[in-house]
């Protein structure tokens, strides 16, 4: 229902998604006229509780543990994990030495509310709830946001990876700079790709020639690039050229794996991105290339492994409407387009994926065609258990979901690097 625009609402009137500087968070064109015409939802945001805000101001001795149900779904799964490992390597090979034990518990002696998830001896994270002296004694057990990883990962698996390719879908606007600022972020990891690199350059009037934008890249890492060159969808974005990239790789390799990622802030009206965007991007290509024997080992239990993860209805649960989903009549959503597809998604589109398990699934080639297909992807292949974040500034269940776009949520604050 239309009100009429909010008195107070101080956000613009027409134009793109924007950060709100009076909210702090991203808002899309359907929240800002949410803001502007619904008194109910601006008045969430002004309590700081609406779609897309983080929660900064709970106490320390608000965190509470997860619900007994998820809790023990939790138990169940790293119980699995013990079992296993305790079945190839008896009780005392699947225990950690005293120095990752202590090791381990000085990671989490960091983790402290108002950010952090340690009340204690347990741990509060929605994926976890256990007893932190405990846990960290499992050589096969796993910190829930990646602080620390299994020691030896949970026979179960996949074959180790050896080979690596790159995907990557390129639009440049000819008034920004932020594709560059992309390009040299993926270019300073070149050495990371060992396999195929295949690039997508999406092109229209406003954008930079494709031939400058290979001419930029073949300067700073030669050519050994297989190019695919076609017009850009404004309304797909890199959903666009996602089905001609996967097509180029498709193979069952069991020991080849796949990096996908895109030219991130880039503004289709050319404004350079604000620093949230940046700190965003900048931290995803920190922590899935610069340590590419660490994401070798979590594929060898994961199929999928990416970055700011978000879980809006686990596996045998029922779909809800809540704050942060939308429903267009399929069912809820995060997605502002009301795309229905999965159950949650690598926030930002960047991730790795084993080819086998990719191209071995009868699903592999039906990319949704929605301005969020490419990011909705892998959740119509893999279950969220499947899907391992290596970079989580929020909860991975939590809805609302932080806004990423928002500064605040990056401790770790990564410049864009010169020229």
């Amino acid at each position: 229902m239309d009100h009429g625009v909010t008195a107070t609402c101080d956000c613009p009137e027409t134009g793109a998604a924007f950060f709100c500087e009076r909210h702090q968070c991203q808002k899309t064109v359907h929240l800002r006229h949410l803001c502007r015409t619904n008194p109910g939802y601006f008045a969430l945001w002004e309590e700081g509780r609406g779609p897309g805000q983080h929660r900064e101001n709970v106490e320390p001795a608000a965190r509470k543990l997860p619900p007994v149900s998820r809790m023990a779904w939790n138990l169940a799964q790293a119980m699995a994990d013990f079992a296993v490992d305790v079945a190839r390597n008896g009780v005392r090979g699947s225990l950690v030495g005293e120095a990752e034990y202590r090791r381990r518990l000085s990671m989490c002696e960091t983790c402290r509310p108002p950010d952090g998830y340690r009340q204690g001896n347990r741990c509060t994270h929605p994926g976890c709830g256990c007893y932190l002296s405990v846990k960290a004694k499992g050589r096969a057990w796993t910190c829930p946001i990646g602080r620390w990883d299994a020691t030896l990962l949970p026979i179960g698996s996949y074959p180790e990876i050896t080979v690596r390719h790159l995907l990557y879908h390129i639009y440049a606007p000819s008034r920004s700079t932020a594709w560059k600022a992309n390009i040299r972020q993926l270019t300073h990891r070149w050495h990371v790709f060992t396999g195929r690199k295949i690039i997508a350059i999406a092109t229209d009037s406003q954008s930079v020639p494709a031939s400058e934008i290979q001419a930029y890249i073949t300067n700073r890492v030669g050519d050994s690039i297989e190019w695919i060159v076609l017009p850009n969808n404004r309304e797909l974005r890199e959903a666009a050229t996602f089905p001609s990239l996967l097509s180029r790789v498709a193979t069952t390799d069991e020991h080849a794996a796949m990096f996908f990622a895109h030219t991130k802030g880039v503004d289709p009206y050319g404004k350079n991105p604000e620093r949230g965007i940046v700190y965003w991007r900048n931290a995803l290509y920190h922590y899935l290339l610069d340590d590419p024997n660490k994401i070798d080992r979590l594929l060898t239990r994961y199929p999928c492994v990416g970055g700011c993860k978000i879980v809006w209805r686990h596996e045998g649960t029922t779909p809800r409407l809540s704050a942060g989903l939308v429903d267009r009549g399929h069912g809820p959503s995060p997605y502002p387009s009301g795309l229905f597809h999965g159950t949650w998604m690598f926030a930002g589109t960047f991730w790795w994926a084993r080819c086998d398990q990719v191209f071995s699934h009868p699903s592999w080639s039906l990319v949704p065609r929605d301005h969020y297909g490419a990011e909705a992807y892998l959740s119509g292949l893999f279950r969220d258990s499947q899907a391992c974040s290596v970079y989580q500034p929020w909860p991975e269940n939590m809805m609302p979901a932080g806004s990423a776009y928002n500064p605040k949520h990056h401790r770790n604050k990564i410049e864009d690097s010169p020229e």
